[in-house]
């Protein structure tokens, strides 16, 4: 009995710390993320970082799409064979990058080379199950750019913008290869390697299409307004929905454990109904909080414009995830076409800031009410819709009425209080982590 008990409190050891270096992991790739968007702009200034992101947009543009292709290698491929897989990819899209750079400027293909690496190494650490590396490699990341940015701050180097992002990927990167190597990686046959990159390369298209809103709102669209917005225009912009579209990991909840609790299809619909009202509060609150910060700061008020359009945000994501976990991805896929064909039209008039995030706010909205509507969500969908329409309200009466944004998010976070309250009950038996 003693060795049983023994054996259950290791066990209740192990799921501990093992989500305790998750959260960690979550937290330190969150900051990573945000240190391009948000730590440079304040230091360098807004217009020095839009005139970084004019220069290369194209290197971000690639690296995005670069994951579509790489990150479902996971599937095909063995976690001993996958980082050498993933180097051969990557040196196919440097090929790639090189060629579109005849055609336009795509920027510093160095940087693009040390982003693809670490991201390479990133995945391949966590096809291996090497957390704990993982948790290493975004600390020395952490620690390179802030030893470096400190150094450069106080004139003791000179690192232009570029540099100091290819160091701070590069460095951890070439140490985690070798970590990688002596962990298990190994090299593929040539056919395994081939059959792979086939198949990869046959479902672009279709994980592309299945995203293709987001892809078109994160990506493709910052590069056609470098075309059209100042250098301190296409900055604010970039910092504004780099902001928002940290929201997936803003939320206490990995979206990745959400996907796989929806895929198991246990109470699937009280799931995504419990996640929709708390995210709605959860997100409402950091909204009140970030408006209030912009009257004790009123330089902010320009990088927090959009933040009523947060929930909404997230609701995407968990409505697109519940409708690939219905089977649902050929419907997906069409509404996504029919919104991307839709917003390719509205950008040929987009001329300003206030444009772009018109188009912006408009372009999440729509998809978010489509979602739902063809989805089979057992929710008050009139209620939902509600929420959609008064976000982007807000957002358009801001300028004209001053604190409209912030009435309506302190309204919001009351009655869902209250609303969560009075459902709770019901939802008492259900678990998603």
């Amino acid at each position: 009995m003693a060795f049983i008990r023994t054996s259950k409190n290791s066990d209740t050891d192990r799921k501990s710390e093992s989500r305790w270096l998750s959260i960690s992991i979550q937290i330190l790739s969150l900051i990573s993320a945000l240190l391009v968007n948000l730590l440079i702009p304040f230091v360098y200034g807004v217009e020095y970082y839009g005139g970084f992101i004019q220069a290369n947009i194209l290197v971000f543009t690639i690296q995005k799409f670069a994951d579509i292709v790489i990150e479902p290698l996971m599937v095909y491929v063995e976690p001993c064979f996958l980082f050498v897989t993933t180097l051969v990819t990557s040196a196919i899209i440097l090929l790639v990058a090189h060629g579109v750079s005849y055609i336009d400027a795509v920027g510093s293909q160095g940087l693009l080379a040390a982003m693809l690496l670490s991201s390479n190494c990133m995945l391949s650490m966590f096809a291996l199950r090497l957390h704990q590396n993982i948790l290493l490699h975004l600390i020395l990341l952490l620690v390179v750019f802030f030893s470096l940015l400190l150094l450069d701050y106080n004139g003791l180097i000179h690192l232009s913008l570029v540099n100091l992002l290819v160091c701070s990927n590069l460095i951890p990167a070439l140490i985690s290869t070798a970590a990688l190597f002596l962990f298990g990686s190994t090299l593929p046959t040539s056919r395994q390697m081939w059959e792979a990159l086939k198949i990869s390369v046959s479902e672009f298209p279709r994980n592309v299409s299945t995203t293709l809103v987001f892809n078109f709102l994160t990506n493709i669209y910052p590069y056609i307004l470098t075309k059209e917005l100042t250098a301190r225009d296409l900055g604010v912009f970039r910092i504004v929905t780099s902001l928002l579209q940290s929201a997936a990991s803003l939320f206490p909840l990995n979206i990745k454990e959400i996907f796989s609790q929806f895929i198991e299809g246990k109470q699937r619909n009280k799931k995504i109904h419990l996640l929709v009202i708390v995210s709605l509060f959860y997100f409402s609150a950091i909204g009140i909080f970030a408006t209030l910060a912009t009257y004790f700061e009123p330089k902010l008020s320009p990088y927090i414009s959009m933040i009523t359009i947060l929930p909404v945000i997230y609701w995407v994501i968990l409505f697109e995830r519940f409708m690939q976990a219905e089977q649902m991805r050929q419907k997906l896929l069409l509404i996504n076409l029919s919104i991307f064909s839709l917003m390719m039209i509205a950008v040929l008039f987009v001329k300003t800031l206030q444009d772009a995030e018109y188009l912006y706010v408009l372009s999440i909205g729509i998809y978010a009410s489509v979602l739902l509507g063809c989805s089979q969500i057992s929710i008050n969908r009139n209620q939902i819709l509600l929420v959609i329409f008064f976000s982007i309200m807000a957002f358009s009466q801001e300028e004209n009425l001053k604190g409209c944004s912030l009435l309506y998010m302190l309204t919001i976070a009351t009655l869902t209080f209250f609303f969560m309250k009075k459902l709770m009950p019901n939802f008492s038996n259900v678990k998603i982590i």
